[in-house]
């Protein structure tokens, strides 16, 4: 068991000599990314600033891992440093230092940063999730009061991310975001937006005839992977292995290792204090205990027929395949759309009379729900919930057009020429052939208006898909498990810190926040 952390007021826990030059800060949520904040710090010879958001991150905190750091900040002990004051204070107080805290640190909503954090939004004890709430506004505000990054990267949604990227986005501190890329063993950087770093400015290039940000070998391999893909589209793999579709008696006794480990049956008690608080780690038994309910459920909608194995694909049909819930992106870049039986029932009024909405159920969310949310869907008229085992491209392929919040489906569509209906803010919304929406009452006139209109482009496409290729990097996001090992960490973290580098002098200029002249070493091409 490792040594309590000491409590200082800037909760920062490990200190070594700094150097004179802006750090780069990473918001840690899995120990991969300590790989990925120590080659950032050397690609950009710089000192990287870590911030710890859960107890569960600090146990893997080595004093090798230390080294990396000139610095690591801790949220959770900054939280029992000044929960009792915080829980003390009188309402009117509080109420007042929470508002001053929304302005000072430029927070327009903080109710829907917490509905974003999937623990908080699950968190019953309001009073709780305040104090969590003022605590995490106090950290951060006392944190950049301290430090001036050069840029801030982070992992998973929650609310200290929020917090944090609001705050640097009003003091003008880059925040880029990565995510694991669709192109398998690929990550893609995002603004704040959705929108991947120097895809536009890339396609738009293309289209003009030019090749300002890919080579002639890039637009080969790009070229045969579109190709190949348009002749036999596939999943992903890492959707393939988090499929639950077909039973894996490896992937089950995986998980039973993975959750009946010493450490998570018997927590220390700061885990069980902050992390399982706020819904950050749940408990073994609960974890077995959804198990079950899962395999129950299955049966049960099988015995029931809750799902369409068999639908028929002459049927006039918009193809509306559901996301992993919680999904981050799916909250965070969709959020208007992310309670699903409601927009679905929404989505359901609006579509022409003259077609069914074909809901399909996502692969890893097989005994998720409960068998009345299905039921429920199925009671439209012109709804039908499809098995998750029905192929996902033969429904894309058939299809009037297909609907995605966030999701990549659309995407795929619109590589193999279907029509493509975007509500959320996903990266290929910008296309041309791509209906950017929003469910109202002027969707139902300018969806047919769509449909009536659409010609499927290849050029277009082709050059979408290049564009995607250039500015994809090669590298994992962090997370060490099945597609990263802990052997290959260092190696992936590498070529992380190197696409990041590329993102940073190729497409800075596009990012909110202004980058420290020595790291944008190109000039600033497609600049207006």
């Amino acid at each position: 068991m490792r040594k309590p952390y000491s409590f200082f007021p800037s909760a920062m826990i490990y200190n070594t000599p700094m150097k004179s030059t802006k750090p780069i800060v990473y918001v840690l949520g899995v120990s991969g990314q300590f790989y990925l904040a120590e080659a950032l710090s050397k690609e950009f010879d710089r000192p990287v600033i870590g911030i710890t958001n859960y107890t569960r991150i600090e146990e893997e905190i080595t004093p090798e891992i230390r080294n990396i750091f000139d610095t690591i900040y801790s949220l959770p002990d900054f939280y029992f440093a000044h929960k009792k004051e915080l829980e003390q204070m009188d309402a009117a107080t509080f109420d007042k230092t929470f508002s001053k805290l929304e302005k000072k640190l430029s927070i327009q909503n903080n109710t829907a940063l917490a509905q974003h954090d999937r623990g908080l939004r699950w968190a019953e004890d309001y009073k709780k999730v305040k104090v969590h709430q003022l605590a995490t506004m106090m950290f951060v505000d006392d944190f950049l009061n301290k430090v001036t990054p050069v840029f801030v990267m982070d992992g998973v949604v929650t609310y200290l991310h929020l917090v944090l990227r609001a705050a640097c986005t009003q003091k003008n501190i880059p925040y880029p975001l990565t995510q694991n890329s669709r192109l398998n063993g690929h990550i893609n950087a995002l603004h704040i937006n959705g929108q991947h770093l120097g895809l536009q400015e890339c396609f738009k290039d293309l289209e003009n005839g030019k090749q300002t940000y890919i080579t002639n070998e890039a637009i080969k391999t790009a070229d045969k992977l579109f190709q190949a893909f348009i002749e036999t589209p596939v999943r992903p793999a890492y959707a393939v292995n988090n499929s639950v579709v077909k039973l894996s008696l490896t992937k089950i006794f995986s998980n039973l290792r993975q959750t009946l480990q010493l450490k998570k049956l018997f927590p220390h008690q700061r885990v069980v204090e902050f992390d399982r608080a706020f819904h950050y780690e749940a408990h073994p038994l609960t974890y077995l205990k959804n198990g079950l309910l899962g395999k129950y459920r299955r049966l049960e909608q099988k015995l029931k027929k809750a799902f369409d194995d068999a639908p028929d694909m002459d049927t006039p049909f918009i193809y509306l395949p559901l996301h992993y819930v919680p999904e981050v992106s799916d909250m965070y870049f969709g959020s208007a759309y992310d309670h699903h039986s409601g927009f679905v029932a929404q989505f359901a009024k609006h579509i022409p009379s003259d077609c069914q909405l074909y809901v399909k159920e996502h692969t890893s969310m097989l005994g998720q729900r409960p068998t009345a949310f299905y039921k429920k869907l199925n009671s439209i008229y012109n709804v039908r919930i499809i098995a998750p085992s029905v192929d996902t491209f033969e429904l894309t392929k058939k299809a009037r057009a297909v609907a995605a919040v966030t999701g990549t489906a659309g995407w795929e569509a619109f590589l193999l020429g279907t029509p493509v209906i975007a509500l959320g803010n996903v990266f290929y919304n910008f296309l041309p052939g791509v209906y950017k929406a929003s469910i109202n009452d002027q969707f139902h006139d300018e969806f047919i208006d769509y449909l009536d209109n659409f010609k499927p482009n290849k050029k277009e496409r082709l050059n979408a898909f290049r564009a995607f290729y250039a500015t994809c990097g090669k590298s994992k996001n962090g997370d060490i498990g099945n597609e990263v090992t802990q052997d290959g960490a260092r190696d992936n973290a590498i070529l992380f810190a190197k696409a990041m580098r590329k993102y940073i002098e190729e497409w800075g200029y596009t990012i909110n926040g202004n980058f420290d002249n020595d790291l944008l070493n190109t000039p600033k091409r497609g600049a207006a």
